[in-house]
Parts: C-alpha cells; sequence; structure tokens
C-alpha cells in the first residue's frame, strides 16, 4: 500500500515538505537569536502552522495503510 501512494504523490512533494520545514526551522532559530519579540512571535506562528500543514500530509499519506492494517487486525 506504501507503494500505491509514493507512485500517487510525486516525490517533490514529499521534498518540497521537508525542505519548508527546515527554512521555516532556520527561521526561528534565526528571530530567536537576533530578532525582536514581534519577529519571534510571527516566525513562531508561521512554523506552528507549516508543522500542521506537515503533519495533515504525513496523516494523509499514511491513512490508506493504517486502514488496511487495522483492517488485517479485525480479521484475525
Amino acid at each position: 500500500m506504501d507503494d500505491e501512494v509514493e507512485n500517487i504523490l510525486p516525490r517533490s512533494l514529499n521534498e518540497t515538505l521537508d525542505n519548508m520545514m527546515g527554512a521555516a526551522w532556520e527561521e526561528v532559530r534565526g528571530d530567536f537569536n537576533s530578532g525582536t519579540n514581534v519577529d519571534r512571535a510571527a516566525s513562531t506562528a508561521k512554523f506552528i502552522g507549516k508543522g500542521s500543514l506537515y503533519l495533515g500530509v504525513k496523516f494523509v499519506q499514511n491513512l490508506p495503510s493504517a486502514l488496511q492494517r487495522m483492517k488485517e487486525q479485525q480479521n484475525r
């Protein structure tokens, strides 16, 4: 089932999401090292938003295989 998900979603989507989270983390680190309180709050809010998007996409990617495993466990 995981192979099907990999075929449906292009690898570039996963790479883009990983790069997005890396850039967001660097922004938060930079703002906490040298930014004002407003910069810190804004970058933290962006990081939380991007993190939510990242977790949502990963959840949707893994949902079919999780449902399949649950179905197989119920049939045992």
